[in-house]
């Protein structure tokens, strides 16, 4: 089996359950059903899968899956999953009672097999969720639906269907749960950062004089894939430009020109997100000058980034070096945790209040915007231990000034 266990930590999840007085977590978004699942696909398009749900395409037919987690041990979790992929999700997911809903399909001679017939008999997602949690006697009980992720159709389904269930949203509570990271999740996320770090060697290299974007973009992809990851985004925005990432794909690079790269993948399901600015030949005093001041800002965050410390101070210590320079953050945000989505909590920002604990996994994030200079960005992410935070590339952090 490819996860035997969960990657998540399944009994703290059960603990913050009981102190919400949740008897059962109902997940349906992407990034939370893989969470609970441990199952992470780049080949299907969940993202898509959503939208197919609420515009009802596929003829009438909604893609939507839902994983249940019962706050009580002895109960066993599940997965509702379209019925022609239940039995290959066996060999992938730890969780081994899955559902499998359908629609009533074309029913080939009996002569004739085929992975995907349909049943003569429709069984929509809701009967599948409904038969799961009548089977945990859980029916009369309280249920965490994620209210932002959940269609209202699906919702006043459940509520017809469960009269005597009460429901709350859980949203939050799965983000909270998800900034602090099991060792198997760090695991992952150093991988999806070496991969990266990869990445930037690569653009490094191919940063010259002729060189078009695309070309460095197609090297970036391969080295994405021949190590077992998967492309995220990649935001470019070359000095000159009027917009951000509205780079020509086929326009060279041209001497002394300086770009801002902000690259992302997954591996496993865990993102990364790196970003530098770098310089074909040696970059202007004006450009040296910010770069200089982000610099010396992500090292004041780093400094600050230690467990029992409020996200909302480290943010105020990295603002304020940075203001000490006339500058400010072109993004209210120094950083931020970084996991199955490329933002989650904690957020280095002037609001997030919350206490920064070892497990986490935060980016750093310094930047600044001036007129006329191209974007001044330093990004890398680590974990947090006892003693701070520990990075998870060797990437060289100084203006990469290139020949």
């Amino acid at each position: 089996m490819k996860n035997a266990a969960p990657v998540f930590d399944i009994e703290k999840a059960r603990s913050r359950m009981e102190q919400a007085g949740i008897d059962l977590i109902l997940a349906s978004s992407k990034v939370n059903t893989g969470y609970l699942s441990g199952l992470y696909t780049h080949v299907w398009g969940w993202d898509h899968a959503i939208l197919h749900a609420l515009e009802k395409e596929y003829d009438g037919w909604d893609y939507l899956i839902f994983v249940g987690l019962p706050q009580n041990s002895s109960q066993s979790q599940f997965m509702v999953e379209y019925h022609h992929r239940t039995e290959a999700l066996r060999d992938m997911t730890w969780i081994q009672d899955i559902k499998g809903y359908s629609r009533n399909g074309y029913q080939p001679p009996p002569n004739v097999k085929s992975l995907f017939l349909e049943p003569k008999k429709a069984i929509s997602q809701i009967d599948c969720v409904v038969e799961a949690i009548e089977e945990r006697g859980l029916s009369d009980s309280t249920i965490g639906i994620e209210e932002n992720r959940l269609p209202l159709t699906y919702f006043n389904a459940l509520q017809k269907r469960l009269q005597h269930a009460k429901f709350v949203d859980v949203f939050d509570l799965l983000f909270e749960l998800r900034s602090v990271k099991t060792p198997e999740e760090i695991r992952r996320l150093r991988r999806a950062y070496k991969i990266n770090e990869q990445v930037y060697r690569e653009i490094f290299e191919n940063f010259q004089v002729g060189v078009t974007p695309y070309h460095i973009f197609q090297r970036t992809l391969e080295t994405v894939y021949r190590e077992g990851a998967a492309f995220v985004f990649n935001h470019v925005f070359f000095e000159g430009q009027e917009a951000a990432y509205n780079v020509p794909a086929d326009q060279p690079i041209l001497p002394g020109q300086s770009a801002f790269y902000d690259f992302g993948l997954a591996y496993e399901g865990y993102k990364s997100d790196t970003a530098r600015t770098i310089v074909n030949g040696t970059a202007s005093e004006d450009l040296k000058h910010v770069y200089r001041a982000v610099l010396e800002t992500y090292h004041v965050v780093r400094e600050a980034l230690k467990p029992g410390v409020r996200a909302s101070e480290v943010f105020r210590l990295g603002s304020e070096y940075l203001e000490s320079k006339q500058l400010c953050p072109s993004i209210t945000c120094l950083g931020h945790g970084i996991g199955l989505n490329q933002h989650e909590m904690p957020f280095l920002t002037p609001h997030d209040h919350t206490v920064i604990e070892p497990g986490m996994v935060i980016t750093i994030e310094p930047n600044a915007e001036v007129p006329g200079l191209t974007p001044c960005f330093v990004e890398d992410a680590g974990v947090i231990t006892i003693d701070g935070w520990e990075n998870f590339t060797a990437l060289p952090t100084t203006l990469q000034e290139l020949i």
